[in-house]
C-alpha cells in the first residue's frame, strides 16, 4: 500500500494524478452522459424526475455506487499515506469538504455544475493549509478558521442575494 503515496509518474506525485484522473471521469460522468444529466435533475427537483422518464431508483443506486467507489480510493490513498486504517481518520475533512463545495459554487439545492469550481477551490483550500502549515498555526486554529471562513461565506452569500447559480 505505502508504494500509492511514494510513487511518482513523470516527476509528478501519483496522488495527484489520481485525483486529476477522478476529477476527469467525474465530468465526463456528469456532463457527457445521460445519467449525470438524470442526476443533475433528481437533484434540481426529484419529484419532477420521473415524469421526465428517468428512473430514480436507478440514478440514486448508481450515484450511491459511484460514491462508495470514491470512498474506496479515499480510504486507500489514506491507508498509503498514514500506513494504517482507522475509521475516525476521515472526520476531520467533513468541514473541509462542505466549505469546498460552497467556495465551490455548488448549490445545495441542486442546479448548475461546478466540477471546476470545486477543483479550484480544493487547490485554494489546501494551499492555505500549506501555507498555515508551514507558519505553524495550529490544526484547531485551521479549524476554527475553516469554520468561520464557511459562515462568512453563507452570510456574504444571503447578504448579496446570490443563489446557487451566480445570479
Amino acid at each position: 500500500m505505502l508504494w500509492l503515496n511514494r510513487t511518482s509518474l513523470v516527476g509528478i506525485p501519483l496522488p495527484l494524478v489520481l485525483f486529476a484522473l477522478v476529477a476527469l471521469l467525474l465530468w465526463l460522468l456528469l456532463e457527457k452522459s445521460r445519467a449525470g444529466r438524470a442526476i443533475y435533475l433528481i437533484g434540481s427537483n426529484e419529484r419532477a424526475a420521473p415524469y421526465a422518464g428517468i428512473n430514480t431508483r436507478w440514478v440514486l443506486i448508481l450515484v450511491y455506487m459511484v460514491s462508495s467507489l470514491l470512498c474506496c480510493v479515499a480510504g486507500f490513498m489514506m491507508m498509503s499515506k498514514l500506513n494504517s486504517a482507522k475509521a475516525s481518520y476521515g472526520e476531520s475533512y467533513l468541514l473541509v469538504s462542505i466549505l469546498a463545495a460552497v467556495l465551490g459554487g455548488v448549490n445545495p439545492d441542486g442546479g448548475r455544475r461546478r466540477i471546476l469550481g470545486m477543483i479550484l477551490a480544493l487547490l485554494l483550500l489546501q494551499t492555505i493549509e500549506s501555507g498555515f502549515n508551514i507558519l505553524g498555526v495550529s490544526p484547531y486554529l485551521t479549524m476554527a478558521l475553516w469554520g468561520a471562513l464557511l459562515l462568512c461565506f453563507i452570510w456574504l452569500k444571503g447578504q448579496l442575494g446570490i443563489d446557487g447559480e451566480g445570479r
